[in-house]
């Protein structure tokens, strides 16, 4: 698997219509991996992960998700998606840097990766009830600083 957090190369990829584009590439992708984050024991709050979706191009969407409660994921941070692409304009220039997040977030959402997540989460049960252990330990051992 591809670690879109630190990319090696970038695909180029023309960002004329970025609608369209949502529509080509939500029927062209499919998941990759998943997997959980170590939690941050400064900020424990939930259950953390990552997701990679790829094309047969090799593009790949790289984000993270949060488990709000048992469940139940969102997307962590939407202005946060990596992607192996170098978005260009018609012109060959850069694609506007302002509609790459939105654009990036509006694909996201038309992925069907909650399912995928929760499938993950439910296969790897032990792994998540350890993670969660030692999510609640940290929350404690925090509010316990707090109180102190």
């Amino acid at each position: 698997m591809t670690d879109l957090r630190s990319f090696s190369r970038a695909i180029p990829t023309l960002f004329s219509d970025p609608w369209a584009l949502v529509e080509v590439w939500r029927h062209d992708f499919s998941h990759v991996d998943t997997g959980l984050l170590e939690p941050d024991s400064t900020r424990v709050r939930n259950i953390t992960g990552f997701s990679v979706w790829g094309n047969p191009q090799g593009l790949q969407v790289w984000f993270e998700w949060v488990e709000v409660k048992p469940r139940v994921v969102a997307l962590r941070n939407p202005m946060g998606i990596k992607v192996n692409a170098r978005f260009t304009s018609a012109d060959g220039g850069a694609a506007p840097a302002e509609m790459v997040p939105v654009f990036l977030a509006t694909f996201v959402h038309h992925l069907k990766w909650q399912s995928g997540v929760l499938e993950w989460l439910t296969r790897h049960g032990e792994t998540v009830a350890g993670v969660r252990e030692r999510t609640r330990n940290a929350r404690l051992a925090s509010q316990a600083r707090l109180l102190s």
